[in-house]
């Protein structure tokens, strides 16, 4: 049974409010030189209902409600039992956040001291921030419940956006349902919801960005792309793609929404991040290409979108791609990576490496045997009237945009550290779009309409006498 479309709503949602206000409020308490106060959580709860009414979050039935609250009840047992089971995301992330719980400020030694150990100097800090928050109330135990919510809050990210667009509850129930049953974020390993790792932040935040892009939502834009680089060293990345996606599929007005959003957040963190880097200017050469790739992205969208532009600026692009390879020393200065020449001889180990990740069971189970699956049914219904395809698109788009950007990362690696991220890192980074995915499965899967049977030219009338 299709279900009725939702009326728009232009607010975002109260989690993600909630995100964004205890983001501004940390940042600028740490900024102030002060100490992140609790307070910072029920003031940013209370702002947050103020512009969206809060509601219990409600699932497609009994019996997948009954299923999303057992994986609840499963990572919360592993996040609470086991502190910090995972090493990366104990010296990543919650070791800042025991700082900041413990009142530290950025004069503490443990961010303003070369010599104190941190294993990531300059790493985003709204997963801490939100941790700490947490651990302020609810004890250093009790504060781990932050992972189980993010899980619970990326199934509703998923569900939420396919009912306002009227997909029928069994095709919703299927997509909730594949993202509740991804392995590596229900199971006690590397990467999972429990381990403290913020790639489950940044998948949260991803969905609701795709969101924003397939409702044409400015409001849930603008907080999301505010929110991606204070999440993670990718998300400004992220970002950028969301909004050339956004551009490019939906029209410059949701991109520059998604550009405003991240140049605001910029402004603020890339000061911070040098700062935390111990880096002796505040914007450095890289802050600066940093803070000009979503302009230029914005930019080159919109041009690709005019017919009249879209061959020159295609070809200028081509170009500019084939110079840059010759210029990689030069851009060493400014970019050290850049100088980096890929190592295009492990093209073929890389492919083979991620191509294994997708057909992973026991990481993604079938997720991208079910998309793809998606994609083919779609395709040939792709010509009909309130045919599913032009919804979904962008975020296949998106997903095979970040798709290239993993082969270039690592194509760009020291050849003594590309094991090692073909093997623990490359899940992850897959693991920050499922949300999208399953969203994506979700509109697909909405049955085209049938085709309407043609009229005859020749066939007899019916005579309103008989």
């Amino acid at each position: 049974m299709n279900s009725p479309p939702m009326a728009a709503d232009s607010r975002p949602p109260f989690s993600v409010l909630t995100i964004v206000f205890v983001a501004v409020l940390g940042h600028t308490a740490l900024w102030c030189g002060m100490p992140v106060p609790k307070w910072i959580l029920p003031i940013a709860l209370g702002l947050a209902a103020l512009l969206q009414r809060p509601r219990w979050p409600l699932f497609e039935g009994w019996p997948l409600g009954l299923f999303v609250l057992l994986g609840a009840a499963a990572i919360t047992y592993g996040a609470v039992a086991t502190l910090d089971r995972s090493w990366d995301g104990f010296c990543t992330w919650s070791l800042t956040a025991r700082h900041l719980a413990a009142g530290a400020t950025l004069d503490h030694p443990y961010f303003a001291n070369a010599s104190v150990y941190q294993a990531t100097r300059g790493y985003p800090l709204l997963q801490p921030i939100l941790l700490q928050q947490a651990m302020l109330w609810l004890g250093e135990r009790g504060g781990r419940v932050l992972f189980p919510l993010l899980w619970v809050l990326l199934l509703l990210a998923v569900q939420q956006p396919l009912r306002a667009l009227g997909i029928a509850a069994r095709q919703r129930a299927i997509a909730i349902a594949g993202l509740a049953l991804v392995p590596l974020f229900l199971e006690p390993g590397h990467g999972s919801a429990e381990s403290g790792f913020a790639d489950l932040l940044l998948a949260l935040l991803l969905t609701h960005g795709a969101a924003a892009i397939v409702q044409q939502h400015f409001g849930l834009a603008l907080c999301i792309a505010f929110c991606l680089p204070l999440a993670k060293t990718e998300g400004t990345v992220h970002a950028t793609a969301l909004l050339t996606v956004a551009t490019l599929g939906k029209g410059p007005r949701l991109g520059a929404a998604l550009t405003i959003g991240l140049l605001t957040s910029l402004l603020g963190w890339l000061p911070m991040q040098a700062r935390l880097e111990l880096a002796p200017h505040a914007f450095s050469a890289s802050n600066l290409l940093s803070f000009s790739l979503p302009i230029g992205a914005l930019a080159w969208s919109c041009a690709v979108r005019q017919r009249s532009t879209r061959r020159a600026t295609l070809v200028l692009t081509g170009v500019l791609a084939i110079a840059g390879l010759w210029l990689q020393p030069m851009l060493a200065s400014a970019w050290p990576a850049a100088a980096r020449p890929l190592a295009w001889s492990s093209l073929g180990s890389i492919l083979g490496s991620l191509a294994q990740n997708l057909v992973w069971v026991r990481k993604f189970g079938f997720s991208y045997v079910v998309l793809f699956a998606a994609v083919v049914w779609a395709w040939r219904t792709r010509q009909r009237s309130g045919s599913p395809w032009p919804t979904a698109a962008p975020l296949l788009a998106l997903q095979g945009a970040w798709f290239l950007l993993i082969v270039l990362f690592l194509l760009a690696l020291p050849a003594d550290r590309l094991p090692l991220f073909q093997r623990e890192g490359s899940p992850r980074y897959l693991i920050q779009m499922i949300g999208v995915l399953w969203l994506c499965t979700g509109l697909l899967l909405k049955p085209a309409p049938a085709l309407s049977e043609p009229v005859l030219a020749d066939a007899p009338h019916s005579d309103p006498r008989n």
